[in-house]
């Protein structure tokens, strides 16, 4: 998979670093940049309704500039009050309008089935912060730039794993053969 993902405190911290305010021009800019590639636009609402709202402006404003706008949507909006399943709502409602989706926050395999079968047509499995996760849970002192090894790291002379995953390049190994196993078109 190629392309370019955006997430809001990422573009504001862009914004802040070239001086400018002008969050439309910045996105039709990265579009552009990127062209043919996907651009994954992040939603930032919490409930399925404005999220569905926010992906359907997003994409109507920005599709134009480079036809290859897709929408980021977190598999889980939010645990506060709403369902866990509000993402993969938001994921089916937007895949039916024909809008890309781009299935985020994946941190198990179940959870990149679920998001390919609502019609999400890439899925982000958060590989380094499973990795952190692993490493925390195990805790573990580490910096942001130490290497976490695919086939998992032993603490006390017992794999680190969470439900049978060892790291963010397994937790990726398994979501593609989870969608390849059940014939589904998503990209990992």
């Amino acid at each position: 998979v190629e392309g370019v993902t955006t997430n809001p405190s990422l573009l504001k911290n862009a914004l802040e670093k070239h001086k400018t305010d002008d969050l439309e021009i910045y996105i039709r800019s990265i579009l552009k940049t990127a062209k043919p590639f996907p651009v994954s636009l992040e939603v930032s609402k919490k409930t399925t309704e404005e999220v569905v709202a926010e992906a359907r402006a997003l994409f109507r404003m920005f599709n134009h500039t480079a036809r290859n706008v897709c929408i980021k949507i977190p598999i889980c909006l939010s645990q506060n009050g709403d369902s866990l399943f509000s993402g993969l709502k938001a994921i089916s409602e937007v895949s039916k309008m024909k809008i890309p989706v781009n299935a985020t926050l994946i941190f198990t395999p179940e959870q990149a089935l679920l998001a390919a079968r609502a019609g999400a047509k890439y899925i982000s499995p958060f590989a380094g912060r499973l990795d952190d996760y692993l490493r925390d849970s195990a805790g573990l002192k580490y910096s942001k730039s130490d290497y976490y090894p695919a086939e998992g790291l032993a603490n006390q002379g017992v794999l680190i794993n969470d439900k049978g995953i060892v790291s963010g390049v397994d937790l990726v190994k398994r979501c593609v053969m989870i969608i390849k196993k059940h014939d589904l078109k998503a990209e990992v």
